[in-house]
C-alpha cells in the first residue's frame, strides 16, 4: 500500500503446491537369468513431482511385487515363454 508518504508491504507467505503423479518413467530393464527367472530393474521416474512412496511391478498385467525397492528376481516362471513387465511409480 502507497500514501503520498512512501510504500510499505507485508511480511511474505509461502505455500507448497500438491504432488502430482511421476512422469517419464522409463520402460524396466530385464536380464534373463535362467530357464524359469529374469531379473527385472528400473530407475526412478526423471520427474518425480513428489516424494516416491513406492513401485508396482505388474507381469502380464498382474501385480508382483510392491515395495520401494528397483529391482525384482522374478523366479516363478515357465521356460519358453514370453512376459510383459510394466512398472507403476
Amino acid at each position: 500500500a502507497c500514501t503520498r508518504g512512501g510504500c510499505t508491504s507485508s511480511d511474505s507467505t509461502t505455500a507448497n503446491t500438491e504432488e502430482a503423479p511421476p512422469t517419464n518413467l522409463d520402460p524396466p530393464a530385464i536380464k534373463v537369468t535362467g530357464p524359469e527367472s529374469v531379473e527385472i530393474t528400473w530407475r526412478p521416474p526423471e520427474c518425480p513431482n513428489g516424494i516416491i512412496t513406492g513401485y508396482e511391478l505388474r507381469r502380464d498385467g498382474e501385480v508382483i511385487y510392491v515395495g520401494s525397492e528397483t529391482h525384482y528376481h522374478d523366479f516363478t516362471l515357465v521356460p519358453s515363454m514370453e512376459y510383459s513387465y510394466v512398472v507403476i511409480a
